[in-house]
């Protein structure tokens, strides 16, 4: 997109209340980097394009075109055109072989003729010259003058020649560069130069949406479109994997449906509309979900019901079995009678400390002893503190002991209606736990078998519940593995679609804009249209209020707004075939004068066919106008175009175009009527050893008398239409003159019965 049109965009969106990510989206696309853009990268402008590079073609007028062996032309035979502005008339009657050189040059340049467009195939096998020696090619071949080039040609050549469809390929120059290469494509394209009878008949029976694809190349919006179509790729792009993901939620539905694990109900829930709950998707598909039900729940815990191990409880109740041992050991010699001798002996130790025994009357206790006592004091200290201890260790060892057994959980009270086993686990759990309350003795005697019995009772609970978890998930895993393909890139789904809302939003404002900018850069075409059609309509009662271009895409159109006599009325349905050929001239000149194009001519076939003298006169001075910066070249097999030129003294240089036997085709200048007629006076008169005295005698007054009608009609026509008579009645009073001088005495005297008076009034003129 060029700079120009981006930045008219740019000041746009500026004003418009898009969204920041939308806008970021329209200048990507408009620039050719929404990829970029999407990928959140920096992009920079690139180098312009569209319309606006035919600029960069070298402008070109066309020297001459050459045929041979095509449509009507058998021997090569080279139309000469003069280069540069200016207007060349080539004059044939049908069959001449003057639309040969059109549809030459157009299959030339385009590889084929809308003569031959949606006709049946048989149109297509008419283009070889019936008289063509097929041993010789077909040549189609144009020569171009290019500023500061000089010229070029290009050609095409068909070898040995076939009736057929016309053979594919395409014209090379001399260089055997393309027309692609030259940059002409495109042109031909967007701004063509030519203009075939075919073609001609084609615009005037347009639909609107035709005229739209027409006229729409000369708005260079190409850029804008290419954007839009951008835009919608990108969207559909993203909308995709969304699309394929909501095409699995009917299937997974309806597994949800006849799943009936507890899990599939909350996996349903987070589908049922958007934005999914793709969180709990994720942690059912995990396994990690907390919606598996009670009774997934309570298997879950049978399965995992563990006690404490064999070892641990073997060491436990081993430990109890040495402490209770050691505390027998201990308290063999009785502890009571040996605190209270301790006590007896240390209070006799303070009695009798140095006095007599109070007890026996004995002497005075001696120091041996006092020593004596003190060792069994001593003595029997340790072992009453030893047999502490080892009461002390069984304490512990029977809380360590009655710490194996553990609570029975609440779940295992359910194992029988889950599992169908009977109470056996609980009723063993049941007495295992009663030993937390039982003695000693009962520990050491039931601890370890009443483990083991509890343990074989919960295998049986444990294989159970795990068989039916493995049923259950065996159900549910292919639910599972269906919610994990479900979600597995769901979220960038989610994201990508929301980058389609974006998309969608800058698609819908750079269609609106493009309707702005449509309506803006119609108005020039617009105003050329109509300034083309009120110089041909003449006397036409429709006069051309608008044209209007609306719409975009399939809805896209041009409508003609006209009035018949100051009365609203449709365009294309009120006009004759002369005002349609008009009208089809006036919509074609608009895009072959685009100052864009590197084409500095026109080639135009047959406009004058149905129009009116009026028109006729219109079509002169508008060719006129048009050949004052183009060369202007129009074939037409109608001599009023011509007679209109010479009456209006228009310059223009007229070519007329002879088809003889076996398809001899022979061009000469034609000067004007009355000095063709003087010509041709000359011409037999200089063959009279040829053609004999007698017959030259009776053709020179004929071609003079010609010459005399000619000029007098040239006048009278001037005099007439410049003193504002119509058309229509100068025309009558000029065929309704019998005779020279009837015509001459119009033409002299404005009265045709004056014609007694024209030979007098020249000689005293003399």
């Amino acid at each position: 997109m060029g700079p120009e049109l981006l930045e008219q965009i740019r000041e746009a969106l500026g004003e418009s209340r898009l969204d920041e990510v939308a806008q970021d989206f329209v200048e990507g696309a408009c620039v050719d980097a929404l990829g970029a853009v999407l990928e959140g990268q920096a992009f920079e402008l690139p180098t312009p394009s569209g319309l606006g590079e035919l600029m960069g073609s070298t402008p070109a007028s066309l020297n001459w075109i050459e045929i041979q062996g095509f449509r009507g032309v058998a021997q090569r035979k080279r139309l000469t055109l003069k280069s540069g502005a200016g207007l060349t008339v080539v004059l044939g009657r049908n069959g001449s072989g003057k639309s040969s050189f059109v549809e030459g040059l157009e299959t030339l340049l385009t590889g084929t003729s809308t003569r031959w467009t949606a006709r049946p195939k048989e149109w297509e096998q008419g283009w070889l010259n019936v008289h063509h020696d097929c041993s010789k090619p077909v040549i189609l071949k144009a020569g171009f003058s290019l500023e500061g080039e000089g010229e070029v040609i290009l050609e095409r050549r068909i070898e040995n020649p076939q009736a057929g469809g016309l053979p594919s390929g395409e014209g090379r120059f001399a260089d055997n560069s393309t027309l692609a290469k030259r940059g002409w494509l495109s042109a031909l394209e967007n701004t063509p130069p030519l203009l075939s009878y075919s073609e001609l008949g084609r615009l005037a029976s347009s639909r609107p949406i035709d005229l739209f694809n027409a006229l729409s190349v000369l708005l260079g919006l190409e850029a804008v479109d290419a954007a839009i179509e951008r835009l919608k790729a990108a969207k559909r792009e993203r909308e995709a994997p969304l699309k394929l993901r909501e095409k699995k939620l009917p299937a997974l539905k309806s597994l949800l449906e006849q799943s009936e694990d507890p899990r599939s109900l909350g996996a349903a829930q987070a589908i049922q509309r958007k934005p999914w709950k793709l969180e709990v998707l994720q942690d059912l598909a995990l396994g990690l979900s907390e919606e598996e039900g009670p009774v997934l729940r309570d298997l879950k815990s049978l399965s995992n019901l563990v006690l404490p191990s064999e070892p641990q409880v073997s060491a436990a109740h081993e430990a109890l079995r040495l402490a209770q041992a050691q505390l027998k050991v201990e308290s063999a010699q009785g502890a009571a009678r040996q605190r209270e001798l301790i006590s007896l002996l240390k209070q006799a130790m303070k009695v009798v400390d140095g006095e007599d025994c109070p007890v026996c009357g004995s002497d005075a206790v001696g120091g041996d002893w006092m020593g004596r006592t003190q060792d069994r004091v001593s003595a029997l200290e340790e072992e009453t503190q030893a047999q502490a201890e080892a009461q002390r260790d069984l304490k512990e060892a029977v809380r360590q002991a009655r710490a194996q057994v553990r609570r029975q959980p609440a779940v295992l009270s359910r194992a029988d209606a889950l599992l169908g086993l009977g109470d056996e686990a609980a009723l063993a759990w049941a007495a295992w736990e009663a030993l937390v309350e039982g003695d000693v003795q009962q520990l050491l005697a039931e601890l370890v078998t009443r483990r083991d019995a509890l343990d074989r009772a919960l295998e049986k609970v444990r294989d159970g519940a795990r068989e039916q978890l493995e049923q259950r998930q065996g159900a549910w895993r292919p639910v599972q593995q269906a919610i994990s393909s479900f979600v597995e890139g769901a979220q960038a789904d989610l994201d990508q679609a929301g980058q389609a809302k974006d998309l969608e939003k800058a698609r819908k404002w750079l269609n609106e804009q493009k309707k702005v900018l449509q309506v803006k850069r119609f108005a020039p075409v617009s105003s050329a249209a109509q300034q083309t059609w009120q110089a041909l309509r003449g006397s036409s009662s429709v006069h051309l209020q608008s044209l209007e271009i609306s719409g975009v895409g399939t809805k896209a159109s041009v409508t003609l707004k006209a009035t018949v006599d100051d009365t609203d009325a449709p365009a294309l349905g009120v006009m004759s075939q002369g005002e349609l050929n008009a009208m089809a001239l006036a919509l074609f000149l608009p895009r072959a004068m685009a100052a864009e194009s590197p084409f500095r001519f026109l080639v135009i076939d047959d406009p004058v066919q149905a129009m009116d003298p009026h028109k006729v006169d219109g079509l002169a001075r508008l060719l006129h106008k048009l050949a004052r910066d183009r060369q202007v070249v129009v074939f037409t097999h109608d001599a009023r175009l011509e007679d209109a030129l010479y009456r209006l003294q228009l310059p223009a240089t007229v070519l007329e175009i002879q088809r003889e036997s076996q398809s001899v085709v022979r061009i000469e200048e034609r000067a004007g009527a009355v000095q063709q007629a003087l010509k041709d006076a000359r011409r037999v008169a200089y063959a009279e050893t040829e053609l004999g005295h007698v017959l030259v005698s009776e053709l020179v007054p004929i071609h003079c008398r010609k010459a005399l009608e000619a000029a007098a009609a040239q006048r009278i026509r001037r005099n007439k239409l410049g003193s504002g008579v119509p058309f229509a009645d100068v025309e009558r009073e000029i065929s309704d003159c019998h005779g020279v001088n009837k015509l001459l005495a119009l033409a002299r005297f404005g009265n045709a019965n004056k014609g007694g008076e024209v030979m007098p009034s020249l000689n005293n003129k003399s």
